[in-house]
C-alpha cells in the first residue's frame, strides 16, 4: 500500500454538500423522501409532529415516527452515508436508489438530522 500514498485519494468537497443540500427545491420533496422511507420499511402508521423545545434553534423539531421495520445498527450507519442505497438491488425502478434522498431531504428541511430505529 506504500507504494499508493501518494496517490491523490477522492474527497466530499463542502461545495457537494450545500448543493446536495438544495437538490429539493421545494419543501414538499424533501418530506417526500423522508415519507417513502417509511413506506419503503412497510410502515402502515405514520406520524409527522412538531414538538416545541426552547433548547434548539428555532424552537421547533419535526418529528417523523413510523411503524416499519427498523434498521440494524449496520444499516443505519449505511444509510447517513452519501451515495448508500439498499434499493439498487431490489428494483431498479424504485425511487431512492441513488442513496441521497434521505440526506439532501434532512439537510434541506433543517441543520440536523437524529435518526432513532427499533431494529
Amino acid at each position: 500500500m506504500a507504494q499508493y500514498s501518494s496517490l491523490k485519494r477522492a474527497q466530499l468537497s463542502i461545495q457537494y454538500l450545500h448543493t446536495n443540500s438544495t437538490t429539493h427545491e421545494f419543501l414538499f420533496g424533501a418530506l417526500a423522501e423522508l415519507v417513502d422511507n417509511s413506506r419503503d420499511a412497510s410502515a402502515k402508521r405514520m406520524d409527522i409532529y412538531t414538538v416545541h423545545s426552547p433548547l434548539v434553534r428555532g424552537e421547533r423539531i419535526l418529528c417523523f415516527l413510523d411503524d416499519g421495520e427498523g434498521m440494524t445498527p449496520e444499516e443505519s450507519s449505511k444509510v447517513i452515508q452519501f451515495g448508500y442505497s439498499s434499493k439498487r438491488a431490489r428494483d431498479a425502478q424504485s425511487i431512492g436508489q441513488y442513496g441521497n434522498g434521505l440526506k439532501s431531504g434532512a439537510m434541506r428541511i433543517g441543520k440536523d438530522f437524529v435518526l432513532f430505529t427499533k431494529r
